[in-house]
């Protein structure tokens, strides 16, 4: 593949690669002697940035063998091109949530600073032809382009016609792999086995009936996305990957003893191996009669987002029990249809477990801005179903009662286990796994929210992709376990959070402010524990690597938040950056 490759000593801070950037993609048509440089609408998509010694380092997109910010990518948007090793953005399919920002472990990517909803990103200038528009500015000649080796291979699976006569497709019941659940884990996990395995038979079981970015469900409650809309693979990615996919079925018990699975149907689906990654289920509390009532809902997957939509066509107030992203996800989808909402948590201020008071304050205002009313510091206590099967009020623990047409919990999801019961299958919080994500039965595995372990999106993709390779014999291990990471974007308000929010003793905490940003840090022995920034987290994502890492960043700047990639920046092997 070609890389921008980057010689920063000769790098004289001159910014004419960043300028040229700009004129490439500037929407306006003028030529480069009018270019606006401050206009927020003309971006660069490279960077030159200082060093704490004052010294100048160019910031390209790496464009990297092994991806990061497509491996948390939560819409599609994000896709490595298998031919020229490119990464390309297509804003089309982006969910704003900039997941990808905060996983960039070289702070290269941002939010646009004018809709707040697209990512700006280098696309090496292919619509233009000929070599990037950066490269050629340089008076310095300190990047230049060159053919490197990208270690990342897409393999090309068996034809259609060889791999459905290996796996007989629908009419045979037993195939090489059996994944149940078609969430991220599961696909991320059919991707490994077909670079590894172009002939043997995947089956994939899933109560789902549409591949669907959970993450997004809130888009398709406001009506800004269809079913199709949430799909975050390929549009042929079935027939590309020859898997056999049965859906609308559910699991009802898995039988090692003669590897097996027998689904609610009826049906037994034979395997070799087997992955259980079907995710985990709403949790709604055992307060009254909320388990029993009609009109009571989580909001975990794409069936239940359309149930709530069916319901507010005939709902005018809507109560949300739980103001973590889930519950603010749900009220955001339904603004957009006009409802009266009111959101009850029982901590003292929204998004506990995500950000502090200041941080959380800011979306507050939002929302209630909006018309979305918050009781804070009070539980739901009692819920009465009335003859019609509904729930039409529910009463707090200090007494006071809240009229609803629509209850929507946000209170947690437990680990869609019940069908293991008797399998032998070891459990605690979720199914236990080793390094490898391998169950207590051999041959069997288990990936993303099913496990207990993190099932945020990045972290449960790369539990599929462990899985996947090890039920092919490859031996890898999960080693990126760091979970403590969110962004969250709401009218535009973007914040990102790394590590600890709650400062403890011992710890040095930074707070910068100004009408635009707010960033807070904790420091303590000389390491970043804790980061959130808000209102601007452009070319963030470093921040996360010095977390997980425990990098030690004493003495390398007065200011803190004046750190950046640029303090650990080293070019290694083939152009790729690497951390001093």
């Amino acid at each position: 593949m070609k890389r921008i490759i980057v010689e920063y000593e000769k790098c004289d801070g001159c910014k004419n690669c960043s300028a040229a950037c700009m004129q490439a993609h500037r929407k306006d048509g003028g030529t480069i002697y009018d270019l606006d440089l401050t206009n927020p609408e003309n971006e660069s998509r490279n960077f030159i940035l200082k060093d704490g010694k004052g010294r100048y380092k160019p910031l390209f997109c790496r464009h990297c063998d092994d991806p990061e910010c497509v491996k948390s990518c939560m819409s599609g948007a994000l896709r490595k091109d298998p031919e020229s090793g490119h990464v390309f953005y297509d804003e089309t399919r982006c969910g704003s949530c900039f997941m990808c920002v905060m996983n960039c472990p070289f702070g290269v990517l941002k939010p646009d600073q004018v809709s707040r909803s697209k990512v700006i990103k280098c696309d090496f200038c292919v619509d233009a032809g000929g070599e990037p528009s950066c490269v050629a500015s340089c008076p310095k000649k300190a990047i230049h382009v060159e053919e490197v080796e990208d270690t990342w291979r897409q393999t090309e699976p068996a034809s259609s016609s060889e791999a459905r006569k290996e796996s007989g497709h629908s009419h045979e019941q037993r195939a090489d792999y059996v994944i149940l659940g078609a969430g991220v884990a599961g696909i991320e996990a059919v991707r490994e086995i077909r670079k590894r395995d172009k002939k043997g038979s995947i089956h994939m079981i899933s109560a789902d009936t549409q591949v669907h970015s959970r993450c997004m469900l809130h888009k398709y409650i406001s009506g800004e996305r269809d079913e199709a809309g949430l799909d975050f693979t390929e549009a042929d990615f079935f027939d590309t990957c020859q898997v056999q996919w049965t859906r609308g079925l559910k699991a009802a018990k898995v039988c090692p003893e003669t590897k097996e699975v027998l689904l609610e149907n009826g049906q037994r689906v034979g395997y070799q191996k087997l992955l259980l990654a079907n995710g985990a289920d709403s949790f709604i509390p055992p307060v009254g009669e909320l388990r029993k009532a009609s009109n009571v809902y989580g909001l975990r997957n794409l069936s239940d987002a359309q149930a709530i939509v069916a319901e507010a066509e005939k709902a005018e107030h809507v109560l949300v029990i739980g103001s973590g992203l889930v519950g603010l996800d749900a009220a955001y989808g339904l603004l957009e249809r006009g409802k009266k909402i009111t959101i009850v948590e029982m901590a003292d201020r929204i998004l506990p477990v995500q950000l502090d008071a200041h941080g959380a304050s800011g979306y507050q205002e939002r929302f209630e801005k909006a018309g979305v009313r918050f009781v804070l510091g009070r539980k739901a206590s009692q819920a009465v179903c009335e003859p019609d099967g509904r729930i039409h009020k529910v009463t707090l623990d200090n007494g006071e009662e809240l009229s609803c047409d629509l209850v929507i919990v946000a209170a947690g999801v437990r680990p869609a286990v019940g069908y293991l019961e008797g399998s032998g299958i070891a459990c605690d919080r979720g199914i236990t796994v080793d390094d490898q994500m391998q169950t207590s039965i051999q041959d069997i595995y288990a990936a993303g929210d099913i496990t207990g372990r993190s099932g945020i999106w990045p972290n449960a993709a790369d539990q599929g992709r462990i899985a996947g390779r090890n039920m092919c014999g490859a031996g890898s291990e999960y080693t990126d376990t760091y979970a403590m990471k969110n962004t969250i974007n709401f009218f535009g308000l973007e914040t990102l959070c790394v590590g600890r929010i709650q400062a403890g003793e011992g710890d040095e905490v930074w707070v910068k402010e100004d009408r635009k940003q707010y960033k807070r840090a904790i420091v303590k022995d000389g390491r970043v524990e804790g980061i959130l920034l808000q209102g601007n987290i452009a070319n963030a994502g470093f921040w996360q690597y010095l977390i997980k890492n425990q990098i030690c960043i004493q003495g390398i700047r007065e200011n803190i938040f004046d750190i950046s990639y640029a303090d650990f920046y080293h070019v290694g092997e083939n152009g790729k950056y690497q951390w001093e």
